[in-house]
């Protein structure tokens, strides 16, 4: 588990210990709806007043989203996620979530954009996350840097810091149901994860047909351990087969299994 600190050279960077000109480039969208990396989120905002309808499909999940940037620091993603139904693992079953995000502070030529934002606070809370991120551009690349509660901070990188504050902070009450309902425990849990990542804005593309301009590249680090979300239960019933010569152990069974059966 790294320690907090190494965090700084990656903060420092993004703060700008040399002033850079903040460059006005369109934002990107990520799978999970509005602007962002690819999965994980980042400081960026669409022009105000944006309204945009997206999908991003994959083998075993889909997600449709709506997105609105109701001002130009406050933004919000409603979204429909089509999962694989993992009791069945033929049919998909559905999962309705919302987002939010606060920029609180804009980018300029010594600071980099700051965001707060709650992911999945009204639903099921399967997605549920909360973090806070600062993106920082360089020319071509735009640098993010962010730290993640919940479904976000399953990657377990570091002790929750707001622990320190509050013991109360160290638990997280989970409630996969019907949805509908505001999620509780906002930044809580034991740990946190550290993400991040860079887009880099790549040249104009010469072709036969003339450039192709505007593309771009992505890579990120993930605090999300992407943990199967389709399974709900914390018990399970399995019957393993193996040779009834042999004594039953919990060793012959698979690590996860809570009742085994040894039989013919």
């Amino acid at each position: 588990m790294p320690p907090l600190r190494s965090l700084l050279p990656a903060l420092a960077l993004l703060l700008g210990l040399a002033p850079a000109a903040a460059e006005e480039v369109p934002a990107t969208g990520g799978t999970f709806g509005g602007a962002g990396l690819i999965e994980m989120p980042n400081a960026r905002t669409r022009p105000d007043g944006t309204l945009e309808f997206g999908a991003s499909l994959r083998r075993d999940r889909r997600f449709w989203h709506l997105h609105f940037q109701a001002l130009p620091f406050l933004d919000a993603t409603f979204r429909v996620a089509e999962r694989l139904d993992g009791f069945t693992g033929t049919r998909f079953t559905t999962d309705r979530s919302f987002d939010i995000r606060l920029r609180l502070v804009e980018e300029s030529d010594w600071t980099p954009a700051l965001a707060i934002g709650l992911r999945d606070f009204i639903g099921t809370g399967i997605y549920g996350g909360e973090y806070v991120v600062a993106s920082r551009r360089f020319g071509a690349f735009d640098l993010t840097v962010g730290l993640g509660w919940g479904r976000l901070g399953t990657g377990r990188d570091i002790e929750n810091p707001l622990i320190r504050l509050s013991d109360r902070f160290a638990t997280r009450p989970r409630n996969v149901g019907q949805g509908g309902l505001l999620s509780p425990g906002f930044f809580r849990g034991p740990n946190a994860a550290i993400f991040g990542g860079v887009e880099w804005t790549l040249p104009p593309l010469p072709t036969p047909w003339g450039e192709v301009q505007g593309l771009r590249g992505k890579l990120e680090w993930s605090g999300d351990a992407l943990r199967d979300e389709r399974f709900g239960s914390g018990m399970a019933l399995v019957h393993s087969r193996f040779s009834t010569n042999t004594f039953p152990s919990w060793e012959l069974a698979h690590p996860y299994r809570v009742i085994c059966h040894n039989g013919e």
